[in-house]
């Protein structure tokens, strides 16, 4: 948001200008040159994420306010301010009474940096879901959370989730739920927006903990589905995606895509099967195979962790036939694809791990 104020006391926080920059009018103590602010709120109303003076010692004041997907700030408006402050200007001199000023802002936010989205496709039955669990480090961080269905049927895919329903858990508590996007004022304003009334989506700024969220058909409806979480901003670190799912030969393989941005990341990618039945999970897929990808190209692959590149991480799978590949990855989107070695079917995890933050 941006608008004007005269309070020398407007609250900021990450700021550009913390102070006040408008002068007295005339010499009346009463009377002030405002200045323009420039704020926004976290997703939850709660708290500022950042918030701004903007001007000169003259009047200022906002005509409009755009945001990117990097999260830079544009505003434009009005300024009677000789010192107005410029940066990389086009026409850097004060050339009337008022005069028209446009500003970017680079986001005042830290900047994402390592793994910082995960989308997961795996197959969901009356009786099974799909399951994205994600760990957030060292403080809060705003998360969009989507379970997709008829966008699938939309590119192609065969025997899509037609009503899928998200619920997003912090241990056994439900944070919250949602079948359609339309209408919560979670995700309406956001790039991310599904295509699908249908198809769920929440946002939420979360304290540093694990959550999981689960997607299942509507009434025990069967078909392929999403699920994705997405980093949207905020000073904490996500650390761990995970998502179990199905792997059904010839049908479904489970499959999860990611993001690294801005810097080279030390990623673990597991596959976990058998370790799930120790923890009571039933038909699980005994025999995992990993294969890591960038586009169309193959980069690794791995059908057991022993003598591999994971071996001394600490996050070594617990059985031999569990496979896992640890590599450095340059910016750019990834998937991972766990099929099965012997051609059984069965539930599995696939999980994706940010080592420089363990």
């Amino acid at each position: 948001m941006a608008g004007y104020t005269e309070s020398h006391d407007f609250p900021t926080a990450n700021a550009l200008y913390p102070d006040f920059i408008g002068e007295e009018f005339l010499d009346q103590p009463f009377l002030t040159y405002g200045d323009v602010f420039v704020a926004r709120l976290n997703a939850t109303g709660t708290a500022l994420d950042y918030s701004t003076y903007l001007g000169g010692t003259g009047w200022e004041f906002s005509e409009g306010i755009a945001t990117d997907t990097a999260g830079n700030v544009y505003v434009t408006g009005q300024t009677g301010s000789q010192d107005f402050p410029t940066a990389n200007a086009l026409y850097p001199d004060h050339g009337g009474s008022f005069d028209a000023f446009v500003v970017r802002i680079d986001s005042p936010l830290p900047t994402a940096i390592g793994i910082v989205n995960i989308s997961t496709r795996g197959q969901i039955s009356s009786d099974t879901s799909m399951h994205g669990g994600f760990v957030i480090r060292d403080a809060e961080k705003t998360v969009l959370i989507r379970g997709l269905g008829p966008t699938l049927a939309d590119g192609g895919v065969t025997g899509a989730l037609s009503d899928p329903v998200l619920t997003l858990y912090q241990g056994q508590q439900v944070i919250a739920e949602s079948d359609s996007w339309i209408g919560t004022g979670d995700c309406d304003h956001t790039d991310l927006v599904p295509d699908h009334g249908s198809e769920p989506c929440i946002m939420r700024t979360l304290e540093p903990g694990a959550y999981t969220a689960i997607v299942r058909g509507a009434d025990g409806s069967s078909g392929k589905a999403i699920v994705s979480v997405n980093d949207m901003g905020g000073p904490g670190s996500i650390i761990n995606l995970s998502t179990r799912g199905r792997v059904i030969p010839g049908v479904e393989n489970l499959t999860g895509g990611f993001v690294i941005r801005e810097q080279n990341a030390d990623v673990l990618v597991k596959a976990l099967g058998p370790t799930l039945g120790d923890r009571g999970v039933p038909d699980i897929l005994s025999n995992p195979k990993l294969t890591l990808y960038s586009g169309q190209t193959a980069i690794a692959t791995n059908d057991s962790w022993q003598g591999g590149s994971c071996a001394g991480s600490g996050l070594e799978p617990g059985y031999a036939v569990e496979p896992c590949i640890r590599t450095t990855l340059a910016p750019g989107a990834y998937t991972a694809i766990v099929t099965s070695a012997n051609g059984s079917a069965g539930t599995a995890i696939v999980s994706i791990n940010a080592m420089d933050d363990n």
